[in-house]
């Protein structure tokens, strides 16, 4: 695979296609965390058993953590497939909601509810 730009040359017996790239992990994201993202950007998404995940932007800042319930279609693992900004898409279907305080680092707390942001806080 050739690295062009945000973008990867994959090849394979049925032809090339290009792809976007996955990008170096900073060393702030864990190896467990997978990236999901195209050509306009990603992120890096690690969810604990206990649907307690950390999303980090492209440069290994956090985005958002906290603990998510999982609503929606879908069926067997939880393995996501994207960020909204808030709620992680899941492969096959189905979606995980904030639920509780999540934090949005520098300076900003919501608590939701099922997805719902029912309270917000500056620190």
């Amino acid at each position: 695979m050739k690295r062009a730009g945000r973008h990867a040359l994959a090849c394979t017996w049925a032809g090339c296609k290009l792809q976007p790239a996955v990008p170096d992990r900073p060393a702030t994201v864990p190896a467990e965390a997978v990236w999901r993202g195209g050509a306009e950007g990603g992120a890096w998404i690690h969810c604990e058993p206990a649907l307690r995940c950390t999303v980090w932007q492209e440069d290994g800042s956090v985005a958002q953590r906290g603990r998510f319930v999982r609503s929606g279609g879908g069926t067997g693992a939880a393995l996501p497939e994207g960020w909204s900004g808030d709620a992680i898409l899941l492969e096959g279907g189905g979606q995980l909601l904030p639920d509780g305080w999540h934090e949005f680092p520098p300076d900003l707390r919501v608590r939701y509810e099922h997805g719902e942001p029912v309270e917000k806080k500056a620190r």
